[in-house]
């Protein structure tokens, strides 16, 4: 029996993969995007930003399991990796921002945009905590770097984790969906 639950152990780690790191496609038109996200200076706040081609939203996580790629990470109050990234322009991409802070505290944004080819922007906002008050927010900002127009704003508050026998986790967090900006030509990047 235990030879059995080892084997299966190795053959469950042996299957953990880290997470598949963005590459813009080879071929097509990209834009370029740096992050400029922040997190408080402290071991337990971290960021990431993952992208995905799933459009679709529905209830809890939005983009599709094994869909999404890390864009950057964000720990120690340093952004990851540094420098403009390129980056897919002119089709539809969903950015996802989940944040953790210290007391089990949780955010998530996400949205659903189209960068235009040729342009740069940057990923704005972060965490904005408040420990002593249990207190704080997670802020998704999208600016085109060249005209400095704020495309989207979000911002949610953190949210501590339920029991972990907590039923659905849909119920876990606010969901707000997906937020899909305005399609008229001047909010559009």
């Amino acid at each position: 029996m235990i030879k059995t639950l080892c084997l299966a152990s190795l053959l469950l780690l042996g299957g953990c993969a880290p997470f598949k790191l963005y590459t813009a496609p080879a071929q097509g038109l990209r834009a370029q995007i740096i992050s400029q996200l922040y997190t408080p200076n402290s071991y337990s706040n971290l960021l990431s930003v993952s992208v995905s081609t799933d459009t679709g939203c529905r209830l809890g996580r939005q983009a599709g399991q094994g869909k999404e790629a890390q864009l950057f990470s964000v720990y120690n109050a340093k952004s990851r990796p540094e420098g403009y990234q390129p980056i897919a322009a002119n089709t539809p991409l969903h950015l996802v921002m989940a944040g953790t802070a210290s007391a089990s505290r949780v955010c998530e944004l996400e949205l659903i945009t189209t960068f235009a080819a040729g342009a740069r922007y940057r990923l704005e906002g972060g965490i904005v905590d408040n420990p002593a008050e249990h207190a704080g927010l997670c802020r998704f900002n999208v600016i085109n770097a060249d005209s400095g127009e704020s495309l989207v704003h979000l911002e949610t508050p953190l949210q501590t984790l339920p029991r972990p026998d907590a039923p659905f986790i849909h119920e876990r967090f606010s969901d707000d969906g997906c937020h899909v900006p305005a399609t008229d030509k001047d909010r559009q990047p």
